[in-house]
């Protein structure tokens, strides 16, 4: 929303727009939550560069909350978290499928497959795999004790940073 910034009638609006400190809390989270899956897809993109076995892993993601919030606009990120979250992780399945079968052709084609390599690939994976899951159950929100759910002013416009 930055370009909108410096738009008198989007000020305007935002200006007149209420939060909680607790939906705050939460909506920082689930902006964090779209960059770490981002970030996680890549890694995984790079990972599986080379790897031999014909298994697929999928991108794990932490669950959703489910309390209801004081404020819509935490409902709405929380439907873009879940669209991205969706969008990633069926580009990963894709992108896991297609080097499956590839690896997959290559051990019908080629009767020199390194076998021991692949058996090490795949336990390597299913390890990572497991891990990778614990990690994004341990993301899950939590919200914070005593966090106030006073309807209070938006933060001024800017004033939000996000880890890169």
């Amino acid at each position: 929303m930055r370009p909108l910034h410096h738009d008198p009638r989007f000020q305007a609006l935002y200006r007149r727009m209420r939060i909680t400190q607790a939906d705050l809390d939460e909506f920082h989270w689930l902006h964090h939550e779209m960059q770490t899956m981002a970030r996680a897809a890549q890694d995984m993109a790079v990972d599986n560069i080379g790897r031999l076995d014909s298994g697929v892993s999928s991108l794990p993601k932490a669950p959703l909350p489910t309390h209801e919030p004081h404020t819509a606009g935490v409902l709405a990120t929380r439907i873009e978290l879940a669209a991205t979250q969706t969008a990633l992780q069926q580009a990963v399945m894709k992108a896991e499928f297609q080097r499956s079968a590839g690896n997959t052709s290559l051990h019908l084609i080629d009767g020199d497959w390194d076998h021991p390599r692949a058996r090490y690939d795949a336990w390597h994976a299913d390890d990572h795999d497991t891990r990778s899951w614990l990690a994004a159950q341990a993301r899950a929100y939590v919200p914070r004790p005593g966090a106030d759910t006073t309807l209070v002013p938006c933060p001024p416009l800017g004033s939000i940073r996000y880890p890169a």
